[in-house]
């Protein structure tokens, strides 16, 4: 065996999902419909968002979404991987990360993770079409690491961003 006792043994997380966020399907709005979801930070000065509910068409496979406005700067919002544990695990390791966006303007909103040593974009921005787009963006997590954070960033030009169903997951690809 390669545990030979408890010592060798770091930490123990458990995890229902391959999932590594935490409030990914925005059911919980700790401050209020019209703050950031619980576990998540809005930042970009005059930035707002609300939680939106609609139909499938518009928030993805959950009840609830993040509307997303950037007013004048660019802005995010913004979530961390909360274990070190887990962190620590992921150093050197590739990580993907997904979400489902809405906006009307092109060029404007894209994900992005960062580890506090290198950040990772997506390689293209939403279209802009009206329609719901799956957008994706991969990272190796470096070994200095410090965070691990996914966001979804609003760059360039005011507009609303309407996100849901963020996953980061170990690996290059993304399950079903």
């Amino acid at each position: 065996s390669w545990i030979a006792d408890e010592g060798h043994v770091i930490a123990v997380t458990r995890r229902n999902s391959p999932n590594l966020l935490s409030n990914c399907d925005f059911q919980v709005w700790g401050s209020g419909p019209a703050a950031a979801p619980s576990l998540w930070t809005l930042s970009g000065s005059g930035a707002t968002v609300a939680r939106a509910a609609g139909t499938s068409a518009l928030v993805g496979l959950d009840t609830y979404a993040a509307a997303i406005t950037r007013v004048g700067t660019d802005c995010q919002l913004v979530t961390s991987v909360l274990s070190d544990a887990l962190r620590r695990d992921l150093e050197g390791e590739a990580v993907i990360g997904g979400i489902w966006a809405h906006t009307t303007a092109a060029s404007r909103g894209r994900p992005r993770i960062t580890d506090g040593v290198d950040t990772s974009n997506s390689t293209g921005y939403h279209a802009g079409n009206s329609a719901l787009e799956w957008q994706t963006v991969s990272h190796t997590v470096k070994a200095a690491q410090n965070t691990l954070d996914f966001s979804y960033r609003i760059e360039t030009g005011d507009v609303v961003a309407t996100i849901s169903n963020p996953v980061l997951v170990r690996g290059s690809s993304i399950p079903d």
